[in-house]
């Protein structure tokens, strides 16, 4: 191996990684009719057809936008904060818009037994996604799937509604690896205006579907956060924060709905917000 050539080193190890996963380390004739994939540009987690988010095993034959370790990082955040503050046994109505291939709510159905999930996604392909990953998951009695343009078709309100939506500005595609503008759904990448147009709906409109004490938490882009922390500010959050993501990069927003009724806020086992 040239170790002076990174791209060379990095298709070496996802040689070695799809030989691995998909092939239990025996090169049969279709390993290497997905080398030429590989060769080719499709990305990994396409060839191999699958991948681990929290401990759900998520199915990408439908070519949803493939879920990321920075996105896996925020959602283990979100259920720990879930399970400390409100017991893991907690019934809470969760809401995951943009929801793509359903990774999130499907690993919040797995991590919090008692809690109903909607998952929402305008993408026919997200659809057919969410719904096969929530059988082969088994938590599909507890995960409705809806298509919604942003909260259109979405109905009552949540105590958690967790967000992925298209961030990258579309003026700028060179900001985006060559493998994903050819192989991910583009629906799910760009973001409209500065890639804030998206984001600047949702979080308009995302007070009105939160219970009083409810939380929300979403992915956005590098350089975004002074943005996003604008936009929160004007709405009715009691506290906003804007968290790191595992390589110390602002990449995502906490925010707790004001509590409209003057209670306090449910404990452990009790209904109600977070």
């Amino acid at each position: 191996m040239n170790a002076s050539n990174p791209d060379q080193h990095v298709r070496a190890k996802e040689r070695t990684w799809l030989l691995a996963e998909k092939y239990a380390g025996r090169k049969t004739p279709e390993f290497f009719a997905d080398l030429e994939r590989l060769a080719q540009g499709e990305p990994l987690a396409y060839v191999i057809g699958w991948i681990d988010f929290l401990g759900t095993r998520i199915n990408l034959s439908e070519h949803p936008l493939i879920p990321r370790p920075e996105t896996e990082w925020w959602a283990e955040r979100v259920i720990e904060k879930l399970k400390g503050e409100r017991g893991p046994d907690a019934v809470l109505r969760i809401l995951d818009l943009f929801a793509g291939s359903g990774a999130i709510g499907i690993a919040l159905a797995r991590a919090l037994p008692h809690a109903a999930i909607v998952s929402a996604d305008i993408a026919d392909r997200a659809i057919r996604a969410i719904r096969m990953n929530a059988e082969r998951n088994g938590c599909a009695n507890r995960v409705e799937v809806v298509e919604s343009d942003l909260f259109a078709s979405i109905r009552g309100t949540f105590d958690v509604i967790v967000a992925n939506p298209p961030y990258i500005d579309p003026a700028h595609p060179e900001t985006v690896e060559a493998s994903v503008l050819a192989h991910e759904p583009h629906e799910a990448l760009f973001g409209g205006e500065r890639g804030l147009a998206i984001i600047e709906r949702f979080l308009a409109e995302s007070p009105g579907y939160l219970a009083d004490d409810g939380i929300l938490a979403m992915e956005f882009g590098k350089g975004q956060e002074h943005a996003i922390a604008g936009l929160a500010a004007a709405l009715p959050f009691a506290t906003v924060e804007i968290a790191n993501d595992q390589f110390g990069i602002p990449r995502w927003i906490l925010a707790t709905k004001e509590n409209t009724r003057g209670e306090r806020a449910s404990g452990p086992g009790e209904s109600g917000g977070i």
